[in-house]
C-alpha cells in the first residue's frame, strides 16, 4: 500500500534515521539529524564546512553527489504489493488482452455492485500519479472505473498482461456470486415479511405497480406509498380516455382474484388505482413506479379537451366572517416557548415517581383549565376543554415529549417539578399517596427511524421463551435503575412504563410488535437488547 508518507520516505531516503553530527555540537552534545535529506542540507551548510576546515575525502563527496542525483530523478509511486493495471507489470504486457475490458464492464453493469463492494482499499495509480498529483482510490470499484478510463488506458499504451486481466476477471466473477447471494437473502426477507406474494407470475416486461419490484430494489414506505397513490388516484378520477390511454397492451394482474387481463393502458391504470389492487400488493412499490405513472398522467392531462366557456355571472363578494374564537399557543412548561426559561439542572425526561403520581390522580370536578381557547403547537391539539389533569397527561405523554425534545434537545428539571406542584395543590383533583419507589429518570424518548433493518426479528425461540418465564422479580427490582433508564418508555406504543416488572411483558408482547411493524420491521437487535437484561435477571437455579 502506498501513501504520501511512503513517497516522502522514498524522497528522504529512510525517514527517522538517527544521525548525529560529531563536527557540530551544542553544549557538548552532537546535533541529531532526523533523516538523510536534513543531513544533506546540514553537510552543505557553511557552518559545517567551517568545522571540517573545508576538507573531505573524495569518496565521501562522491557518495553525497550520487545520493543527490538519485533524489532529483523521477519518483515512482507504487503500491506494495503491486495492484494489477495500476502498477507496471514485471512481465511484458500483451496488446490484445486490454480489449476485453469492455466486455467485463458490460458484465459489471448488470450487477448491483453498490451493496457488495464495501471493502475499503488505499491504492494509487503509478501510471497517472506524479509528485504534483496523487491519484488515490478508496474502493476497488473506484479503481476499476479509473482503469477503464481512456486517459489511463492511454498511459498503459493499451497493453496489459494476462495475469492482470485474470485478477479483475476473478473480482467481477466473485461480485456476480455475491450479488446472487444477496438477492437470495433479500428475497427471503421479503418472503418473511409479505408471504408468497413474490412467488407469483410476472408480466414481461414488468408493469409498474401491477408486478412487484425485485426484492433488492429500494421500496418506499407504506405511508409514502398511500400518500402518492391517493394523489394519482384523485387525478385519474377527473381524466378521460384519449389516444394515449387507448394504446393496446397485454397485461395480466397475478395478485388480484381471477388474474384479470387488460387490453389497453386505460384499463391497466383504472385497475392499478382502484385501492383493492393496492391492498393485494401490500402497498409495495418504488419511486420509479410512481414516476412512470406521473409522466403518463401528465401526458394524458395535456390531451384533455378544453372546458367549454362558461357564462360570466356576477358573484357577490362574500362578507368577511371572523371565527367565534381563536386558538392561542400554550406557553406553559414542557410546551416549548421563549416565554419560559429556567437556569436549573437539565434532564432528559420525567421520573418514574412523577409518572406514577399522574397515573394515580383522579378528577374531583371536571373544570376547564384554560380561560381562553388553547392549543398544543407541537401536536396541533385543541386543549380548550381540557382539565388540568388532561393537560398534564398530555404534557407528560411520550409522543409530546419526543416532539419537544427534538426541538429543544433538553428539558429543565423545574419544568416537571412545576407541574407536580400544580397538580398537588389543585382543588379539582383527588389527592393520592406519594409513591415509595426510588426515583429514576425514564428512558424511551427516541425518534422512530423508518429505514429497513436487517436482520429482521421473526419470533421468540423456545430458549428465549424459557428465559422470559424464568425471570426473578427480586433481581428485576435489584436492577430497577438500569431497566427504567433504558426501557422506561415505549415511543411506538406512546406508553411510559414506570414499574420495572412491567417492562419485559410489554416489550415481548405481540401488541408491541404490531405497533413497531406499523413503522418498520422489528429489529432483531432491539429484541436482543431487551433479552440481554432478561439474562441478567434470571433465577439462580437456572
Amino acid at each position: 500500500m502506498t501513501t504520501k508518507n511512503t513517497l516522502f520516505q522514498f524522497q528522504n531516503k529512510l525517514i527517522f534515521y538517527e544521525i548525529r553530527c560529531t563536527f557540530c555540537d551544542e553544549n557538548f552534545q552532537a546535533i541529531k539529524l532526523g533523516n538523510l535529506l536534513y543531513t544533506f542540507w546540514h553537510i552543505a551548510s557553511r557552518g559545517h564546512w567551517e568545522k571540517m576546515n573545508y576538507m573531505a575525502p573524495t569518496s565521501e563527496l562522491q557518495y553525497w553527489k550520487t545520493w543527490a542525483n538519485c533524489i532529483i530523478q523521477d519518483t515512482i509511486v507504487e503500491n506494495i504489493p503491486k495492484v494489477p493495471m495500476l502498477d507496471r507489470p514485471d512481465s511484458q504486457p500483451n496488446e490484445v488482452l486490454i480489449s476485453i475490458l469492455g466486455e467485463l464492464g458490460k458484465t459489471l453493469d448488470q450487477i448491483k455492485i453498490i451493496n457488495y463492494d464495501k471493502n475499503a482499499v488505499l491504492w494509487t495509480c503509478s501510471y497517472c500519479s506524479d509528485l504534483k498529483l496523487f491519484v488515490y482510490f478508496g474502493t476497488k470499484l473506484e479503481a476499476w472505473d479509473h482503469i477503464t478510463s481512456d486517459e489511463h488506458k492511454e498511459k498503459m499504451v493499451n497493453k496489459c498482461t494476462e495475469a492482470e486481466l485474470e485478477y479483475w476477471k476473478e473480482w467481477i466473477t466473485n461480485l456476480e456470486i455475491m450479488s446472487m447471494k444477496y438477492e437470495k437473502k433479500d428475497y427471503d426477507i421479503c418472503q418473511r415479511l409479505h408471504g408468497d406474494i413474490y412467488d407469483r407470475q410476472r408480466n414481461s416486461p414488468r408493469v409498474p405497480l401491477i408486478d412487484l419490484p425485485q426484492p433488492f430494489d429500494t421500496k418506499i414506505s407504506r405511508d409514502r406509498f398511500k400518500l402518492v397513490y391517493n394523489g394519482n388516484r384523485e387525478l385519474l378520477s377527473i381524466l378521460k380516455p384519449c389516444e394515449i390511454t387507448e394504446k393496446p397492451v397485454d397485461v395480466t394482474c397475478h395478485h388480484c382474484p381471477g388474474s384479470p387481463k387488460f387490453a389497453t393502458v386505460w384499463e391497466t391504470m383504472q385497475h392499478v388505482f382502484n385501492e383493492i389492487h393496492a391492498q393485494n400488493i401490500n402497498y409495495i412499490g418504488t419511486s420509479k413506479d410512481f414516476f412512470h405513472y406521473k409522466l403518463l398522467l401528465k401526458r394524458v392531462l395535456v390531451k384533455q379537451p378544453l372546458p367549454e366557456p362558461r357564462e360570466q355571472t356576477s358573484i357577490p363578494k362574500p362578507t368577511s366572517k371572523e371565527l367565534c374564537y381563536k386558538l392561542e399557543m400554550c406557553v406553559l412548561p414542557l410546551f416549548p416557548s421563549s416565554l419560559f426559561r429556567e437556569t436549573g439542572k437539565y434532564c432528559r425526561g420525567p421520573t418514574n415517581r412523577q409518572i406514577l403520581f399522574i397515573q394515580s390522580l383522579r378528577v374531583r370536578e371536571d373544570v376547564k383549565f384554560f380561560e381562553k381557547p388553547m392549543k398544543c403547537l407541537l401536536c396541533q391539539l385543541d386543549m380548550s376543554n381540557f382539565s388540568i389533569l388532561d393537560v398534564a397527561r398530555h404534557a407528560f405523554s411520550i409522543k409530546h415529549l419526543e416532539k419537544a425534545l427534538s426541538r429543544c434537545n433538553m428539558f429543565f428539571v423545574e419544568e416537571f417539578e412545576w407541574w407536580m406542584e400544580k397538580l398537588k395543590t389543585s382543588s379539582n383533583l383527588i389527592p393520592s399517596e406519594p409513591s415509595e419507589s426510588a426515583e429514576y429518570y425514564l428512558g424511551g424518548l427516541k425518534t422512530i427511524i423508518g429505514n429497513r433493518y436487517i436482520p429482521v426479528f421473526e419470533k421468540l425461540t423456545e430458549k428465549e421463551l424459557n428465559l422470559i418465564s424464568n425471570v426473578d422479580e427480586q433481581k428485576v427490582r435489584e436492577n430497577e435503575e438500569v431497566l427504567l433508564r433504558r426501557f422506561g418508555g415505549c415511543i411506538y406504543c406512546d406508553l411510559w412504563i414506570p414499574t420495572p416488572t412491567d417492562i419485559f411483558p410489554h416489550f415481548f408482547s405481540e401488541q408491541h410488535f404490531e405497533k413497531v411493524r406499523e413503522h418498520h420491521p422489528v429489529k432483531q437487535f432491539d429484541v436482543d437488547d431487551v433479552m440481554s437484561l432478561v439474562k441478567l435477571c434470571q433465577k439462580s437455579d437456572c
